[in-house]
């Protein structure tokens, strides 16, 4: 047996990333955008599990495309998902 995924070789991740990669650039901000901003100013528990679901989408993405990032470029990732944490953990509690 090989370790080699299905569907030809291709990972789930990397049919992730091809799939958001043909994706209008501005749609992605723009949807992005809207998702924080609705997470920013909705109060309470809602708030703060859609400012979560933020930061698991931000910290997946980080973790796809570590290997391809410098240590500079791997720092703000990181403190984007532990600002998101800090701030969902605040309208949980």
């Amino acid at each position: 047996m090989t370790d080699s995924p299905p569907n030809g070789g291709e990972s789930a991740a990397s049919r992730l990333l091809a799939r958001v990669a043909r994706l209008p650039r501005p749609a992605v901000f723009l949807g992005v955008l809207a998702l924080a901003l609705v997470a920013f100013f909705t109060p309470g528990t809602p708030g703060g599990i859609l400012t979560g679901v933020l930061a698991v989408a931000v910290a997946a993405f980080a973790v796809l495309t570590w290997e391809h990032r410098t240590t500079a470029e791997r720092a703000l990732p990181l403190l984007v998902v532990v600002v998101l944490t800090v701030i969902a953990a605040g309208k949980l509690l």
